[in-house]
């Protein structure tokens, strides 16, 4: 890398395939990030590796899609391999759902621009095999919903070249959204990729996963079986042609999935703004809040996310009678207090010269007792199953952040 053209400004996160940095690009005038790999054993060593990662980085930077990552330049120094991508300020996928559901329409068009740049990457050659929450960053719109982009294609093939296929490191798939295919060894397709979308398109929906909690042996159960509840069970605001579109692009049985991202694309039913309505859920969540100590799952993917409680509505007519009830009081306390005053007489108030003598005499020894204020901590709402009024469901607002982009 020429360190003369690139001055490296700030770490943006690192991961298990190395760190990523901002750069300033002087050659171009711009800021780029500059992607470092590592192995697990501190070096690359694996034989034959630079021609390989040479040619898969040609490959990468000539795919250009608006929802890909631009690879810019790739290579191997002394401090061995490295990537340049463009620059993206945004949101990932995780971060966005920590703040609740996403809107059908928002949703709707995320699922568009992801299976158009998947039908690219697979066209170029490459099946991402590891999409998750931390993989997709979203980037609003001056008009309104989000640019999705895909930060790390080819990140699954580059990592197992340069850290060797039995480390740990290189295994980047997500268990909670990944295909049973894939837990059996045999590998990820197009409808692997199609599966793990249609699975992030249903969580973004209503704000979280509910296999997030599971280990690896009920995942692998779960997926096999094909045991996601039906998405109305959380929503019943969703259009039906959306609906039975997920139930197909989610489907346990590989034989029943779209064959392509095109095809998957081309079946995505019609929705406009007038079909989507705006907003939460309907009705009331019934959320229980359970007084256990947060739970975090100690599996190699899943990381709890914070329970999402709607906001309540306040009684504004409720506040202010109580206002006016404290204005009354106070008014009436001042005018009493006043009254009072009025009353006291000259030969109660002291002299000029005792107030004088007074202030030369020493202070009193006063001891002044701290009081201690007593805090109230409020409940934490921790990441617990949740009743929802729409069906039976249950749903465990926690999604998995297995790896984010770094």
């Amino acid at each position: 890398m020429n360190e003369e053209r690139y001055e490296f400004t700030r770490i943006i996160g690192k991961g298990r395939t190395g760190g990523v940095y901002q750069a300033t690009d002087h050659e171009l005038q711009r800021k780029v990030a500059v992607r470092r790999f590592f192995c697990a054993r501190g070096d690359t060593t694996v034989k034959g590796w630079e021609d390989t990662f040479s040619g898969l980085s040609k490959n990468l930077c000539n795919l250009h899609h608006p929802s890909l990552l631009g690879v810019l330049d790739a290579g191997v120094d002394d401090g061995g391999a490295f990537m340049i991508y463009q620059l993206i300020e945004g949101v990932t996928l995780a971060d966005r759902v920590d703040q609740g559901p996403l809107d059908e329409l928002d949703v709707y068009q995320i699922a568009e621009q992801l299976l158009d740049a998947l039908s690219t990457a697979h066209e170029g050659g490459f099946i991402h095999s590891a999409l998750s929450t931390g993989s997709i960053s979203l980037v609003e719109r001056p008009s309104g919903g989000y640019r999705a982009i895909i930060m790390d294609l080819g990140l699954a093939r580059l990592a197992p070249l340069i850290q060797g296929i039995d480390s740990a490191y290189a295994k980047m798939a997500d268990p909670v959204i990944m295909p049973h295919e894939m837990f059996d060894d045999q590998m990820a397709s197009a409808k692997s990729d199609l599966y793990m979308v249609g699975h992030l398109i249903y969580l973004s929906l209503i704000g979280g996963h509910p296999y997030a909690e599971q280990d690896l042996a009920e995942l692998s159960q779960s997926h096999r079986k094909g045991s996601l509840p039906p998405i109305t069970d959380y929503r019943d605001d969703l259009c039906p042609q959306f609906v039975d579109w997920i139930h197909k692009i989610t489907e346990a049985d590989i034989k029943k999935r779209f064959s392509s991202a095109s095809e998957a694309l081309i079946g995505l039913p019609k929705l406009t703004p007038k079909s989507s309505r705006k907003g939460l859920p309907t009705g009331n969540p019934k959320i229980i809040v359970p007084k256990l100590p947060n739970k975090v799952i100690h599996t190699a993917s899943v990381q709890t996310l914070p329970v999402y409680i709607p906001t309540k509505k306040v009684n504004t007519k409720l506040v202010t009678a109580l206002c006016a009830t404290l204005v009354l009081l106070l008014v009436a306390t001042f005018t009493l207090v006043t009254s009072n005053t009025q009353q006291v007489s000259e030969k109660d108030i002291p002299s000029k010269a005792s107030i004088t003598n007074d202030a030369t005499q020493p202070e009193p020894n006063v001891e002044i007792t701290s009081i201690q204020p007593v805090l109230l901590r409020a409940q934490t709402r921790y990441s617990q199953p949740l009743d929802h009024v729409v069906g039976a469901g249950k749903l465990s607002i926690s999604n998995s952040r297995y790896d984010d982009w770094a």
